[in-house]
């Protein structure tokens, strides 16, 4: 009989929120707010940029991490909830 290790991890709610130590390279007047993102997408007229940049302000991602994501793990990740 083989031992199975049980992959733990601790509940989001439980991991207490620590600042970083490194100073952010942008002011206050840089980052975008969400009323910011809302008129991005409400003027772009492509639905693949708005997709885009909608995934980037959700995911904190870089454009090359958007790039790489398949359709299939973006549906994939709304319809099985």
């Amino acid at each position: 009989m083989q031992n199975h290790m049980i992959a733990w991890s601790p509940l989001p709610s439980s991991i207490s929120n620590q600042r970083t130590k490194r100073l952010s390279p942008y002011s206050e007047t840089k980052i975008w707010e969400k009323d910011d993102l809302f008129t991005i997408i409400k003027y772009e007229t492509n639905t693949r940029n708005k997709a885009i940049v909608a995934l980037m302000w959700d995911l904190d991602a870089r454009p090359s991490e958007i790039v790489l994501l398949k359709f299939v793990c973006i549906f994939n990740a709304f319809t099985n909830k």
